[in-house]
């Protein structure tokens, strides 16, 4: 004959109790890991200032340059706002900016303008220098002038190189057509002297 095995009714509701348990025990975690982000996202709105909502909206303030420094300070903004920053990371990065990056670019072009005379220096020696100085002198206006200098393009050996070959010309013009009065004439030098002034 059978064994018959009996449960009571305490037993069965013993167990039940215990698996709900242990449900509620291992997806406990999952639920606060999927609500987490939902808390810190209202915080951070809780915590924003208005002027911080204006940063975000790329509604900024004045920026701090160095005395006689010029930046494009609108575009500036737009780049800013794309990038995403606030006030203070646009600051941070225009400083460093004119700090860093701009002293950078000019000792590179320092360097390479010297090395454009040093280079035209041995290639047309000093009298090939001063043929071209002396075309410069002549023929280029005072804005060509600063152009040169504030360019540091007075210096490239193919400026030097055009000025010098207009002074060759010149001078071989002078030879061809000739001059009204002889190559040692103190008027030639000293044209403003009394003794050589006609009338």
């Amino acid at each position: 004959m059978e064994e018959v095995v009996t449960t009571s009714t305490a037993q069965l509701d013993t167990a039940a109790a215990d698996t709900v348990d242990t449900q509620v025990t291992q997806e406990a975690p999952a639920t606060e890991v999927a609500e987490a982000p939902k808390e810190e996202t209202q915080e951070v709105v809780k915590e924003a200032t208005k002027e911080e909502v204006k940063e975000v909206l790329g509604e900024y303030g004045e920026f701090t340059l160095p005395e006689g420094f010029e930046a494009p300070i609108p575009e500036f903004k737009e780049w800013a706002k794309a990038e995403g920053m606030n006030q203070k990371q646009a600051q941070s990065a225009l400083d460093f900016y004119t700090s860093k990056v701009v002293p950078a670019m000019q000792a590179s072009h320092d360097n390479e303008v010297k090395a454009w005379g040093e280079q035209a220096s041995k290639e047309f020696g000093d009298k090939g220098i001063d043929s071209a100085n002396k075309a410069v002198a002549k023929f280029a206006t005072p804005e060509f002038k600063e152009f040169l200098n504030s360019t540091g393009l007075g210096n490239h050996p193919e400026m030097i190189r055009v000025f010098k070959n207009i002074a060759s010309v010149i001078s071989e013009s002078s030879l061809i057509t000739g001059v009204s009065t002889p190559a040692n004439s103190k008027e030639n030098y000293y044209p403003g002297l009394p003794q050589n002034k006609k009338g």
